[in-house]
């Protein structure tokens, strides 16, 4: 993950660089904090899941592990998106 320090862009103003306009800045930190959302629900998952399912782990899955993770996975983004999609509706009545 990148932070506006290590940009693509510099806000030194050297000669012959040109300032990102607004629209620009707006747009890599909408893209920078989707990537943020995308890894920290991949953690949240990788952490609820595994716990809830794994009771041993070992070199590889059994079939009822992998049944279980994938039951889990599916429930976990179906209620991040409902949890999502309700907190934008909020938002956006406000």
């Amino acid at each position: 993950m990148s932070s506006l320090g290590s940009s693509t862009f510099s806000l030194s103003g050297g000669i012959g660089e040109t300032m990102p306009n607004k629209e620009e800045v707006m747009k890599q930190v909408k893209n920078e904090m989707a990537v943020a959302s995308a890894q920290e629900l991949i953690k949240n998952i990788n952490k609820n899941c595994f716990n809830l399912c794994i009771s041993s782990p070992g070199p590889s899955f059994s079939s009822s592990d992998e049944a279980c993770m994938s039951r889990c996975v599916d429930k976990y983004l179906a209620s991040w998106d409902l949890i999502s999609r309700t907190y934008i509706d909020r938002v956006q009545k406000q």
